[in-house]
């Protein structure tokens, strides 16, 4: 073993040596240095110590890298010692950036500088250069602000350093480095400068492995905690479940930076090899294969001391594989004292624990892998390609959503089902979890029998039970079993055996299978003799037969499985040890006679009898949920339950009375929604302190509460469709942790003056309560009060002149009620947002807006000071004046103080006409004018217009029974419709707008950009299901988690959303091109606290289906769910629809910042508008048939049902919501204050202002697709005739090559190539028209090539031949951007590039090409090349 370890390391080391030695120079006659330091940042703290050398200082870190840095801010203090320090780091570092700013020339900078000049000269040091903010040239020739101190330090120094150092500066302000100028994002140069020194100081570990799915990032993070290069002595821990890729990353690490150190050794398999070898063969091993010696023996228990002293001064890479305990590494790898300097010591284990234990504090998770990577993996294995073969992309997606990520698993089941036939893969994706691999199950089960023993029934209850629990749940559950569940939850984390990803408990489904295997492996046909029963099945066949039995501990079945249960009612007398119970659809031979004592945990979804045992008494319940049942009565004598903390009985509709819950002293969840018989309260009820949740719902029965209020934890409480309430009792007490209070539907009469003492209450919900007379005088005293809901209440005839002490108040809805005078208090509501006035009088609307009737009494001048005298309204976003009865007049002539309004309801009116002083409402978004009959014309609207719903107005001639699109700014357009119900449906005309592809992608872009800074939910649907990809997290099938952590607070990126994803396929055949499918997709989201807190469901989001497969994509704005998130931190997502024959696939989820939000939104841009990547080739391949690119092209010319599906769904499904507020938009994404005075005009009067906005907007497209310079690729086919003259490199052939500078990597304002092409159309346009029905489709391709050969991928632009006729005389130009990340190092010591053009038609010829060099000043030029055409068109 030795000597086969010798001669593997001989081998490597004569394979990694340079040819021939280096050159002797200066540095070999110095002893060795010492590098404690990676980099060394000079710079002057008074220019850059707070800004941005601290920023350069924490982003190297980040990466690992080990820097000193002066952060001193009294530079003058200590100045020698200091100076001392600094020189002395200079030579223990192995590189140094030099900060040259305004007040770098003093005499510190230059002793810095000169000893920086001197190691790069005699070590070789990396220097790299940073001019902030200050010219080059000054610092080369010592001129502007350096002359002066240059002058000084002549006079002070002499002559001669200072000549030594101007040539200094000289020679390190020549060197190839980055130029900070003032305008530039000082972010981006940071970030290339850490790139460019990780690239330098860190060893390269893909040169061995580089194909390897996933390992390039994990790499990564192992290459920042090791720090190759440095003199200090370092452990690294490498830990993860089993099968997650622990060894594959050390064996990379070892072959690829072995031969930098003086002795190494890989010991493999520690856990198993101690067992078989022992300790003493383990320690020569390591010894021998470090040394490279032979036959070293180990004196009997003395092989660490041995180890210790032969390797401490030796610069070791030891790489300790599968660790298991920690006395392996005590004998193996003691502590730090036994290497020499330099050393690296690697340890991979399955347990953190192990890692903590013996000091290592450089620790390295790996995870699994993503699904694309797992995608790629397993396609590689069972294909032998990277991505799945036709007509097995389900089936592969299926195979690797079982196996999670896992290496391992991924592997073996891909290799199982290599060139097996698809019949074979169906049957065997069918019994995935019924076939278990057992290669794979035995890996895993090794860290379980490393658990203790109680540690052991903790992990197989969360396998059994508690999988995606909250954490806190879970402790409580845990340690009533008598568990340390804290401690034991941390040991299974440290294991690999569960994550905690924000406080919820979460477990590998391959993990989760081993553990239930564990628990069915020795009873396989006995499921009655099992500790714990998951499966409906196995809970049948123990319980059917009155074979229950002492060892069952716990049932629990999954609610979404389907079937019904007929079960034994005395099985469960013999279950005595039971301590958690989940049941659903389950029906008892006879009465309920027994439950055990022993029960935590009962949750018994339909149970079917009247009562409980009259035997049971568990003192250690903590959950009893009984919803839907048949229960009667819960119990009928007093008992104890000390423990119990939430009572479910909801929709149990023969309970008709509470019982005492006064010996249930920490209840704090009970739930009783839809108990329809329930009409008696216990008046225990209202003595219960810990109370946080009481929900009445529905119990329509209710008639009183018997008690006054003072539940002082009390947060919510609910008591809607109570219809029989007539009462609402007086609050009492503190109740200032009352938030939500809902007695909307009741029939209560009068609200007790007491509840002025709900100082905290947020939300006062009093829908419908058509008895209510009044509002006490003390609601004024809600001063946390954001919204009040008084709709419907048809008896309340005036408002409390004490309400607008509710400063805080941001809605108000007062539809249909009888109000007719607003009390002038109601202009202090200055934050209010939304009013809905609806069905209201002219009277009330006058009173309200009093400054509007008093302008109609006065001079147009006056009036305008009138209508600003007060500030009510400023702040309102939303305002429903619907059905008001409101005349010509009635709205003023100056509109001005709504300043902030999006949405403006005016439907069901009788004005002829609107205040020409609506174009002043720059903020206005959607104008509703719905069966206004009598209106005549409509003014010009504000810029800022989307749509306008003027549906029935018949008096409205020039829209009359059409849609017109008109121009506008933010989105692009604005939608005018005003159908008439009356006339024929296919009458309707709509007066489309000609988008050119450049238009649409801009105008698309912009409306969802604007839409989602607002902050308002929207949807649309896309035929293109592969852009899942652009999602954050994705899993196959109709379930997602989406992580929120409910403590996540920046106030410099703002959480504003979630966005949601799903693929869809119409199944069974039902789609042809003919048909007309429709379907609601619906969002259903839980959190921990469900079904205890209602699940919120998105609905609506209904849609004609134009493709087979699509995506439809879901923004819900924070501002929706942050009050029910509360302080969940996982929301369970599902999305299913309402059609039988559509299915969802895969779900996607993305947390969306305001950072982040123009990334996520520009990804589905590029996408949708740009060129095919990665994943389209492996995933569009299967789903798509092949149509492998967005041909926006369809969308715009001679494709009238995409153009329409995709046009339309946009902007009507989206304009269907109701909006939030809105939040900071980016400033392009706004119209500046002046542009709003301007009033659209019709398309053809507004054809130069349209102009200008698209070439802004699209301005603004481009430079948000320049802003990743590394990011992906994209094209455009625009009508020319010509190549532009940017293009240095032109030919009149299909081939053209362009000489690389040899700076070309260093120069960070390099983005990539620009191609382009003229191709003339032989094909003419009359043989098109007249064959329309069969369209062909063509390629253009690119391929780039070096001196040695092509390079790959071949970019593909896919054109339809129906676009040829609208292409001005049949020629059009090709332009492709391919960006620098396309290439790595591809291009390093290359002299040219040639790029080569081709159609795969003979109806089309390459007439000439250019090829260009972008850089990050050329956008504007690119830019204008493309406006140019457009104007052309």
């Amino acid at each position: 073993m030795a000597s086969s370890a010798i001669m593997e390391r001989e081998a490597s080391i004569v394979a990694l040596s340079p040819p021939s030695p280096p050159p002797l120079s200066l540095s070999l006659l110095l002893p060795p240095p010492k590098r404690n330091y990676d980099v060394y940042i000079s710079h002057r703290f008074k220019d850059t110590g707070d800004g941005f050398a601290a920023d350069l200082h924490k982003a190297l870190t980040a990466q690992g890298i080990v820097v000193f840095r002066d952060e001193n801010e009294n530079e003058n203090e200590n100045k020698g010692k200091m100076l001392a320090e600094k020189l002395t780091a200079i030579e223990e570092s192995r590189s140094s950036i030099v900060v040259f700013s305004e007040n770098y020339g003093d005499l510190v900078s230059m002793k810095e500088l000169a000893k920086i000049g001197m190691y790069k000269e005699v070590r070789d040091q990396l220097v790299l250069p940073i001019f902030y903010q200050i010219d080059p040239a000054n610092v080369r020739k010592q001129k502007g602000n350096f002359e002066k101190p240059f002058v000084e330090h002549e006079q002070n120094v002499g002559f001669e350093e200072v000549q030594s150092w101007r040539d200094s500066m000289f020679e390190v302000g020549n060197l190839s480095g980055w130029h900070l100028q003032e305008q530039q994002k000082e972010e981006e140069t940071i970030n290339e400068v850490v790139k460019h020194v990780f690239n330098k100081l860190r060893p390269d570990l893909f040169r061995y492995d580089d194909k390897l799915v996933g390992i390039s990032s994990r790499l990564h993070q192992v290459n920042m905690l090791l720090g190759i290069g440095l003199d200090d002595k370092r452990f690294v821990g490498i830990w993860g479940m089993g099968g997650i890729g622990k060894t594959t990353i050390a064996r990379i690490i070892y072959k690829s930076v072995s031969h930098l150190f003086e002795g190494c050794y890989f010991l493999d398999n520690v856990k198993e090899a101690l067992k078989n070898e022992g300790l003493a063969s383990l320690q020569e091993k390591l010894l021998t294969g470090t040394l490279m010696k032979r036959n070293i023996e180990i004196p009997d228990c003395d092989g660490a001391t041995l180890i210790k002293r032969r390797i401490s001064n030796l610069k070791a890479l030891i790489i300790l594989d599968d660790v298991n305990h920690i006395s392996q590494l005590e004998q193996l790898a003691g502590d730090y004292d036994w290497f020499g300097p330099g050393s690296r010591v690697i340890v991979t284990t399955r347990d953190e624990h192990l890692l903590i234990s013996h000091g290592i504090e450089r620790r390295y998770n790996v995870e699994g892998l993503n699904i694309d990577e797992a995608l790629e993996l397993f396609s590689q294995k069972a294909f032998r390609e990277d991505h799945s073969k036709k007509g097995f992309f389900d089936l592969s997606c299926k195979v690797v959503d079982y196996c999670g990520g896992l290496p391992l698993a991924i592997e073996v089941l891909g290799s199982a089902l290599r060139d097996k036939p698809m019949k074979d893969w169906e049957n065997a994706v069918a019994k995935l979890k019924d076939v278990r691999d057992m290669e794979i199950l035995e890996k895993l089960k090794i860290s379980y029998y490393m658990l203790e023993k109680s540690e052991q029934k903790i992990f197989l209850d969360i396998a059994c039970f508690f999988k995606r629990k909250s954490k806190r749940q879970a402790i409580e559950i845990l340690q009533s079993f008598g568990f340390l569940a804290v401690l034991g939850l941390e040991k299974l984390e440290e294991k690999s055996l569960i994550t905690t990803p924000h406080d919820k408990i979460q477990m590998h489904d391959l993990i989760q299978e081993m553990g239930q295997e564990i628990v069915r492996q020795n009873f396989p046909d006995e499921p009655e003799k099992r500790s714990r029963l998951w499966l409906r099945e196995d809970v049948n066949l123990a319980l059917s037969r009155d074979q229950g039995t002492e060892a069952i501990e716990g049932i629990m079945m999954d609610l979404d499985e389907e079937g019904e249960s007929h079960l034994n009612a005395n099985s469960f007398k013999a279950m005595t040890n039971l301590r958690v119970l989940k049941l659903n659809n389950v029906h008892l031979s006879q009465d309920l006679e027994y439950l055990s004592d022993q029960l935590r945990f009962l949750n018994w979804h339909g149970y079917p009898s009247k009562f409980l045992p009259s035997n049971f008494h568990p003192t250690n319940l903590l959950e009893l949920e009984l919803p839907s049942s048949s229960i009667h009565q819960l119990w009928k004598d007093s008992k104890r339950f000390d423990t119990l903390k939430v009572i479910n009985l909801s929709d149990s509709k023969f309970l008709s009375k509470t019982p005492d819950f006064s010996r249930v002293p920490n209840l704090e969840r009970l739930v009783l929604s839809g108990c329809v018989s329930l009409y008696q309260l216990h008046q225990s009820l209202g003595s219960l302190k810990h109370l946080i949740q009481l929900d009445l719902k529905d119990c329509k029965q209710l008639s009183n509460i018997p008690f006054n209020i003072s539940l002082e934890s009390l947060n919510i409480l609910v008591l809607s469709g109570c219809s029989s309430l007539k009462n609402f009792p007086k609050i009492s007490g503190n109740m200032n942790n009352l938030l939500e209070l809902h007695l909307d539907g009741t029939s209560i009469k009068v609200l007790h003056q007491s509840i002025g003492h709900l100082t905290g209450l947020v939300i006062l919900n009093l829908k419908n309560c058509t008895n209510l007379v009044k509002l006490p005088s003390t609601i004024g005293c809600l001063t946390s009060l954001k919204i009040l809901n008084l709709h419907g209440c048809s008896k309340i005839d005036s408002i409390p002149e004490s309400l607008g002490n509710i400063s805080c108040l941001e809605k108000l809805d007062v539809t249909s009620t009888c109000i007719t005078q607003a009390p002038l208090s109601l202009q202090l509501l200055t934050n209010l947002e939304i009013l809905n006035c609806r069905s209201l009088s002219r009277k009330f609307i006058q009173s309200l807006f009093p400054c509007w009737s008093l302008s109609r009494k006065f001079s147009n001048s006056q009036g305008l000071k009138l209508t600003n005298c007060f500030s009510f309204g400023c702040s309102l976003r939303v305002l429903n004046l619907s059905d008001c009865n409101l005349w010509d007049g009635d709205l003023p002539m100056d509109l001005r103080s709504l300043s902030s309004l999006q949405i403006l309801h005016l439907n069901q009116n009788h004005f002829t006409i609107l205040p020409e002083s609506i174009s002043h409402l720059v903020n206005l978004r959607d104008l509703f004018l719905v069966e206004c009959s009598n209106l005549r014309s409509l003014p010009k609207l504000p810029l800022s217009v989307r749509d306008v719903e003027a549906r029935d107005c018949v008096s409205l001639e020039e829209y009359y029974n059409q849609e017109k699109h008109i121009p506008s700014s933010e989105m692009g357009i604005t939608f005018i419709r005003c159908p008439i119900s009356t006339e024929p449906a296919g009458s309707y005309k709509i007066d489309k707008l000609g988008l050119s592809a450049i238009h649409l992608r801009t105008m698309s872009q912009r409306y969802i950009e604007v839409l989602t800074w607002q902050q308002e939910k929207y949807f649309f649907l896309i035929p293109y299901p592969n852009f899942i990809a652009c999602f954050d997290d994705k899993r196959y099938g109709c379930s997602i988690t989406a992580h929120c952590p409910p403590d996540y607070i920046s106030e410099e990126n703002a959480r504003i959303g979630i966005a949601l994803g799903a693929t869809f396929e119409i199944q069974n055949n039902q789609w042809n091109e003919n048909s007309k499918i429709t379907c609601d997709f619906i969002i259903r989201m839980e959190t921990d606290e469900c079904p205890l807190k209602s699940a919120l469901v998105f609905d609506g989001n209904k849609d004609e289906l134009q493709s087979p497969v699509g995506l439809v994509v879901f923004y819900v704005p924070m501002r929706r769910i942050e009050g029910w998130l509360n302080q969940c931190c996982c929301i369970d997502v599902s999305i299913m629809t309402d059609n039988p024959f559509v299915k969802v696939k895969w779900c996607g989820a993305s947390i969306i910042y305001e950072q982040n939000a123009g990334s996520f939104i520009g990804k589905i841009i590029k996408g949708l508008f740009g060129s095919p990547g990665k994943y389209h080739t492996s995933i569009v391949d299967h789903i798509l048939n092949r149509q492998n690119r967005v041909d926006v092209s369809s969308l715009v010319y001679g494709g009238a049902r995409y153009k329409t599906s995709w046009l339309n769904a946009l902007q009507r499904t989206i304009g269907s919501f109701p909006r939030l507020r809105a939040s900071k938009p980016p400033p392009e994404a706004i119209e500046d204050g002046s542009t709003g005075m301007i009033a659209a005009a019709e398309a053809e009067e507004t054809e130069s202002d349209y102009s200008i906005m698209l070439k802004r907007n699209l301005k603004a497209m481009l430079l948000r697709t320049f802003e990743d310079r590394f990011g992906t690729t994209f094209d455009f086919v625009i009508p020319r005739r010509n190549i532009p003259e940017w293009f240095n490199q032109q030919s009149e052939k299909n081939q053209t090559a362009i000489q690389l500078p040899p700076s070309l990597y260093t120069n960070s304002d390099w983005m990539g190539f620009a191609v382009c092409a003229l191709f003339q159309i032989n094909k003419h346009p009359t043989a098109i028209l007249n064959n329309l029905r069969s369209i062909s489709r063509h390629e253009l391709l690119c391929q780039f090539a070096v001196e040695n050969g092509v390079i790959h991928p071949i970019h593909i632009h896919t054109v339809t031949e129906d676009r040829f006729i609208w292409l001005h005389e049949r020629q059009f130009l090709w332009f492709y951007y391919s960006p620098r990340q396309t290439y790595g190092n591809i291009l390093r010591h290359r002299s040219h590039i040639w790029a080569t053009i081709e159609a795969d038609t003979p109806d089309m010829t390459v007439r000439g090409c250019g090829l260009q060099l972008v850089y990050n000043q050329d956008v504007e030029r690119i830019d204008k090349i493309l406006m140019e055409a457009i104007e052309s068109y």
